[in-house]
């Protein structure tokens, strides 16, 4: 159970000379190392952390005088990977080495003790730094109380870099596009256990927001849309890599959030025991990294049960979690109530999943969308094009308040897409615990303790639970006088629950629209992602093509004057499928251009095809 070195493949412990010498296999070499006169026998196989970490330090410094395996620090891969623990005296399947040992400790997870020390550099102004400084002093034991100790001990240096490409953090320094106490609160949790990640994006996004809104940063939570109605956008159309489609990030990161801040809601240390069961694990295989079944099968062993269902079952039904969506086409809808208002918002996005971490937004769809009341009569109507972003698409449903259903629709490549989302229109500000019945226009909500509440127009709202965080039972009864109980984990002031879904909320998931074999990815095709975009901001249109065949491909930039603006590529030879180009928004000066539209030209061969951008400053 080697931690951080994968070419060291046991150490064992024996007596010689009644000097205390452990013996550390290294491939073909065999290390003898002495530990002090000091330390007891008992104590090398019992350490506490004063005495783990002195053998650390005199295993290390023994490393380093092995040119073989590089350890003098020079690698990168040692740099981000102290010896941390590698004095053990188990084998990688748990099984004692040693027999001498055998009243020895059986394998637990691994205690992380380390701690981060932050320091601005120059970048910030002295304003920032007084600002963000506080920040950290506030937040860092909030973090510890919630996730655990960190997992190493390090200096982390925190840096500001406007022109980045976005907020990130490394195991040693975190970046940050401007001062913002939600992101450096986010990227300060990511930090705890870097350099060792569970290495599937919504497991650590997810995670890291969750711990920073739990402590009331990043998009004020408590009213943030994208979280309180989760249970809308757990969809599978949401599945994927989070930096695939920028604009999807507002409502992957929340969404994901809300599937850990349930599994913390209903335990307290879930954070805590997930790092020290995923520690001890990636410690002694690090191909787990990545692996989301071994890492479900953690939180399951920690937390068998979730919202009143085995674990194992919830975390299927957590499609927002899903890393290999099926490939094909994909329609989403959004659908926002207003609180004390007659609007509502929808928001519809038509996309192309290759695979979990290729995706494109399809622009230029139309779609037709429809908003029906409990009883099926129609509100509010009508068509839009999709865009590379969700759009919100204000609707005014007057004085009606209940179930509200949006049908969602479009044609491409011969396919027909339907998306089905539910919403509850009247919602206010005092709202708390509400949402609607699919099935029934009438019925009752029973919470113990709380009060009996009716359907009205298939829509309810319990304002008196707005302050309660945490799991929620109760029993719903249908017009039929059908029971059926509630069980919800709620982590906002508003919650939106769709009450008689059988488990899960499926929330309107489309089955993937699989394209026939001579379809998109046998086809020659061109798409424009960010096709409206503000170069002088850092923004950029990516240009998505497809060819049947390799081939020479020039893409030319025209103004509507028809006068050549820039060649972002010329005659340069392509390889069949998905090929992918970005536009800054500069001629071939270097110049950025005027405001306005501009014809992107793609030849390939004999295939030749253009769509439109349009820039502005």
């Amino acid at each position: 159970m080697i931690v951080k070195l994968n070419i060291i493949k046991k150490i064992m412990y024996f007596t010689m000379f009644f000097t205390l010498v452990f013996i550390i296999s290294l491939e073909a070499n065999t290390v003898y190392v002495e530990v002090p006169s000091d330390v007891t026998k008992e104590q090398v196989l019992n350490p506490d952390n004063t005495i783990r970490e002195r053998l650390y330090n005199i295993t290390r410094e023994k490393l380093k005088t092995i040119p073989k395996y590089n350890y003098k620090g020079t690698s990168p891969q040692w740099k981000e990977k102290p010896f941390r623990d590698v004095i053990i005296v188990y084998t990688k399947d748990g099984k004692i080495i040693v027999p001498e040992i055998k009243k020895a400790p059986s394998l637990s997870p691994a205690e992380p003790t380390g701690e981060i020390t932050y320091v601005l550099d120059e970048s910030w102004t002295a304003e920032e730094k007084t600002n963000l400084q506080n920040l950290i002093n506030t937040v860092y034991p909030m973090i510890k109380s919630i996730y655990g100790n960190p997992y190493q001990t390090k200096t982390v240096t925190i840096h500001k870099d406007p022109n980045a490409p976005y907020n990130y953090a490394t195991a040693t320094s975190i970046v940050l596009l401007e001062s913002n106490s939600g992101v450096l609160v986010h990227e300060m949790v990511h930090n705890f256990t870097l350099p060792l990640i569970v290495n599937i994006h919504p497991y650590d996004e997810g995670m890291a927001e969750a711990v920073t809104k739990q402590l009331g940063y990043k998009g004020d939570y408590d009213i943030d849309p994208s979280y309180y109605l989760y249970e809308n956008n757990n969809k599978l159309a949401m599945a994927g890599y989070f930096l695939t489609i920028s604009w999807i990030w507002y409502v992957r990161y929340p969404t994901s959030a809300y599937v850990f801040s349930k599994l913390y809601r209903e335990d307290n240390n879930f954070f805590i025991n997930f790092n020290k069961n995923f520690y001890e694990q990636v410690i002694v295989n690090n191909s787990i990294q990545g692996n989301k079944t071994i890492v479900d099968g953690i939180i399951y062993s920690i937390k068998p049960t979730t919202e009143g269902i085995s674990t194992d079952k919830w975390l299927k039904n957590q499609y927002i979690l899903e890393t290999n969506p099926p490939k094909g086409y994909y329609l989403y809808t959004t659908l926002e109530p207003y609180t004390d208002s007659n609007y509502v918002e929808i928001g519809l996005l038509v996309t192309y999943k290759y695979s979990y971490s290729q995706e494109i937004a399809l622009s230029e769809i139309p779609i037709k969308w429809t908003i029906y009341d409990c009883n099926e009569s129609i509100l509010k109507e009508g068509m839009e094009s999709s865009g590379p972003f969700i759009g919100g698409i204000p609707i005014n449903l007057g004085s009606y308040k209940g179930r509200i259903k949006v049908i969602a629709e479009c044609e491409i490549e011969g396919l027909k897409l339907i998306d089905t989302s539910y919403g509850y229109a009247g919602m206010t500000v005092n709202s708390g615990l509400f949402g609607i019945s699919v099935y029934n226009n009438t019925g009752t909500v029973n919470i113990p303790g709380v009060g009996t509440f009716n359907l009205v127009n298939g829509g309810f709202d319990i304002p008196s639970l707005k302050t309660t965080f945490g799991p929620i039972t109760g029993t719903f009864t249908d017009s039929t006088g059908k029971q059926t109980n509630i069980t919800v984990t709620k982590d906002s002031s508003y919650y939106f629950h769709i009450l008689d879904y059988s488990y899960p909320p499926t929330g309107g998931v489309t089955p993937p629209n699989i394209p026939p074999t001579n379809s998109i990815t046998y086809q020659n095709w061109l798409k424009l992602v960010n096709n409206v975009f503000r170069p002088t901001l850092g923004q950029q249109m990516s240009i998505l093509w497809s060819m049947v065949e390799p081939n020479e491909v020039t893409i030319s930039i025209y103004n509507l004057k028809g006068e050549l603006v820039k060649k972002v590529v010329n005659k340069v030879r392509y390889g069949a499928g998905l090929n992918e180009e970005y536009w800054n928004g500069k001629n071939e000066s270097g110049d950025f251009v005027a405001s306005g539209t501009y014809i992107i030209l793609i030849q390939a061969g004999n295939y030749c095809d253009w769509k439109k951008a349009v820039v502005i400053k």
